[in-house]
């Protein structure tokens, strides 16, 4: 079964590296750059090789201009509390130019996002921070932003898992087949996490990313607007991505066959299809019919999700916080997502005190539809 995923907040899946201030580079068209700055260092390496007349003494690169770049970076973060922040700053992106200037005709070999819009407003910038977390990527320019298929999953069975911890009828299901109190919700979602398969998604036309800053505000009552620490992102800021959700039968084989051999006293297939009725809110499910089964179960898990961000936003209303939930999503996924997939009964039993937002919004929120099948 395709689905899409629209961007309707900033989202971040972070990849697990992170960008350096002088690895953000302006180019020609205005545009913000990531580079591999260390790639360039390699290229550099490759072309004085060849030229060097001495082949026992090959200069690795020429590291001065590298070596400028740092020193500048060095001297803003000792000096970042001083009244010249600003002349820092400005100091640290010129030996940035020069270095990226110098060496423009092999940038596209070092490129690992290109054309990220510049958000933020006027009087900050990007280079007060150490590091910057950007997308998971494959490399090669903003249409290698994929969204993994296991966050996409983690955020189905996360509602799951809400629903689950609060419905006693469910529990008393899930405990009757399991038999162990503590570990009975745990098993039985790893058990149906194993028969939902998702791909990853890719893009789907044009992906815009942009540097934007977060920054941890509180949300507990009473002391709203309490600022904190801010971070800076490259966030997907627009566009859609498609990836297939399918049934892992094989899984579901295995599954009943342990049911049926490992636990006794009468415990069978019903026993598991009643846990999957209850938690997904499914009048009837026949495994006979393993098309309409894929089919309820799957969009089953999707409607669920939505009904706990319709959730979420109710409880948002009436606690009167500081967040802002737009009325088209359905789903939550990312880094920086927010409060709302820790357990929404957890959240709002005993809430968190901070959260980083964007613009009043929580980061993270997407439209998930199907699109075939």
């Amino acid at each position: 079964m395709k689905f899409e995923i629209e961007i309707i907040t900033p989202t971040l899946i972070k990849s697990q590296n992170s960008a350096y201030p002088f690895e953000i580079f302006r180019g020609k068209d205005g545009k913000l750059l990531l580079i591999d700055s260390f790639r360039i260092l390699e290229l550099i390496s490759d072309i004085q090789s060849k030229n060097s007349k001495n082949a026992e003494i090959n200069e690795p690169a020429d590291f001065n201009d590298f070596k400028a770049v740092i020193d500048k970076l060095l001297e803003f973060k000792k000096n970042a509390q001083s009244n010249d922040r600003i002349e820092y700053m400005k100091d640290l992106e010129d030996e940035m130019n020069k270095f990226y200037n110098k060496y423009s005709d092999i940038i596209g070999d070092a490129l690992i996002l290109d054309k990220i819009d510049d958000l933020m407003q006027n009087d900050e910038s990007y280079l007060r921070t150490f590091e910057i977390f950007y997308p998971i990527n494959y490399g090669g320019g903003n249409n290698s932003v994929y969204l993994p298929g296991s966050s996409v999953k983690g955020s189905l069975i996360s509602a799951l898992f809400h629903r689950y911890k609060r419905e006693w009828q469910c529990n008393n299901k899930i405990e009757f087949l399991y038999g162990h109190r503590d570990k009975s919700i745990d098993s039985s979602l790893r058990d149906i996490g194993s028969l939902i398969q998702v791909d990853d998604f890719i893009p789907k036309g044009e992906i815009k990313l942009g540097l934007i800053k977060i920054q941890r505000e509180s949300i507990k009552r009473g002391k709203q607007n309490k600022k904190g620490i801010f971070q800076y992102i490259i966030a997907i800021t627009s566009g859609k991505f498609v990836g297939d959700i399918s049934f892992n039968w094989q899984n579901y084989d295995r599954i009943i066959n342990r049911i049926k051999k490992d636990y006794n006293h009468g415990k069978d297939e019903n026993d598991f299809l009643e846990i999957l009725k209850c938690g997904l809110k499914i009048g009837s499910l026949n495994p006979r019919n393993r098309n309409e089964m894929e089919n309820l179960v799957i969009k089953g898990l999707v409607n669920l999700s939505r009904d706990y961000m319709i959730e979420a936003k109710r409880k948002i209303d009436e606690y009167k916080l500081i967040m802002d939930l737009d009325i088209r999503t359905n789903f939550t996924i990312g880094a920086y997502r927010g409060a709302l997939l820790m357990g929404i009964d957890k959240y709002f039993r005993s809430p968190p005190e901070t959260i980083f937002k964007f613009e009043n919004k929580i980061l993270g929120q997407v439209k998930l539809e199907v699109i075939q099948g």
